[in-house]
């Protein structure tokens, strides 16, 4: 004869603690034989966990050096920059019509109306005239990787322009774009990002974590600006909603 002396049921779930629980059940017949049902339940802790890092805290757009390198990439605008503004405010925008591809990740490749070399970027007409605005219509670009992990629904990335930025002399025309890790092989646009302003670049229901980090985008379109250096400031921030328990 078999007997059956016990039976085990576990159920997993997530919570915020450890704990085992159970009760015994003793059933005897008159064949003489006992069932023991014993029904733990077994709760797994997962700490909350928000990460942010950049591998850059400084970003440098040295006009005064080489304007075609590894690290900085300078473009004419179009001649006819109709698509530099969006529909609404929420639409990337595409500075003075320049744009840039997803390349080899986590290259990116900048496109205009030609690359510039040199600061001042003058451009002459046939008869060897400056042409009117040469020297202030480009933008350059610059690229670096920011690693974020969340595990908490409803995860919001943004950045954000302080207000105190909005000083005499101080840069103008900053646009931001997170890129992820690729795109579909067409021109991106940005988000312009003026003092005072955030913007959203991704949340957890439209963008997956990138293995070895998002490639985010910033672009600078430059006019008249003053010499020296003018400094501008970002502050990225992960948030979640935090919710509470159920009783």
């Amino acid at each position: 004869m078999v007997r059956r002396l016990a039976r085990l049921r576990i159920a997993l779930t997530v919570g915020v603690a450890v704990a085992w629980t159970g009760s015994a059940l003793v059933q005897s017949s008159d064949t003489g034989s006992a069932t023991v049902v014993v029904s733990p339940q077994l709760t797994v802790t997962v700490p909350s966990v928000a990460e942010l890092r950049l591998d850059a805290t400084e970003i440098t757009f040295d006009l005064g050096g080489a304007l075609q390198s590894e690290t900085l990439a300078c473009v004419y605008g179009s001649e006819n920059p109709g698509s530099s503004t969006g529909i609404d405010s929420l639409d990337p925008v595409f500075p003075l019509g320049t744009g840039f591809r997803h390349g080899a990740y986590p290259a990116i490749t900048v496109e205009g109306s030609g690359p510039v070399s040199s600061y001042p970027p003058l451009r002459f007409d046939a008869a060897g005239e400056a042409l009117p605005g040469s020297d202030r219509d480009f933008v350059c670009y610059r690229s670096f990787l920011l690693r974020r992990f969340s595990n908490l629904p409803g995860w919001q990335l943004s950045v954000e322009r302080p207000a105190t930025d909005a000083v005499a002399g101080g840069i103008d025309g900053l646009y931001v774009r997170d890129g992820g890790c690729a795109g579909d092989g067409g021109l991106q646009g940005l988000f312009r990002l003026d003092p005072g302003e955030r913007r959203v670049l991704a949340n957890a229901d439209t963008a997956a974590a990138c293995p070895n980090g998002d490639v985010v985008v910033l672009a600078l379109e430059v006019g008249a600006v003053r010499a020296g250096e003018t400094p501008a400031h970002l502050v990225y921030t992960l948030m979640a909603p935090v919710f509470e328990s159920s009783p």
